[in-house]
């Protein structure tokens, strides 16, 4: 089985609770290390901070990151549908070959 079908596989049988229990152990674990690289990075209490002019800041990445993503996936839909295209072409010739030649 090719990853592309074994990928669209899983997608279809995992659960709604295994999709949550895996996303909140991924948050717990990403967000305490990313708790300690902030308060290093920025000392003192999170309290002390002008928090809202930071996460203006933050939604201003968030944009860019969106945004980068979309362009990222886009370019990738399309090589996609090249290799498609191309996989296509390649089987054309190899029916016509097949088709004209007597294959033991």
């Amino acid at each position: 089985m090719g990853l592309g079908r074994w990928c669209h596989e899983f997608m279809e049988t995992i659960t709604s609770d295994q999709i949550k229990h895996n996303s909140l152990t991924a948050f717990l674990e990403q967000a305490s290390d990313k708790w300690d690289r902030g308060e290093a990075e920025h000392g003192g209490k999170i309290t002390d901070r002008d928090c809202l002019l930071e996460l203006e800041q933050e939604v201003i990445d968030a944009w860019f990151y969106v945004r980068g993503e979309r362009i990222r996936r886009a370019d990738r839909e399309q090589y996609i549908h090249e290799l498609e295209a191309e996989v296509h072409r390649l089987k054309q010739l190899v029916d016509g070959y097949e088709a004209h030649v007597a294959i033991p």
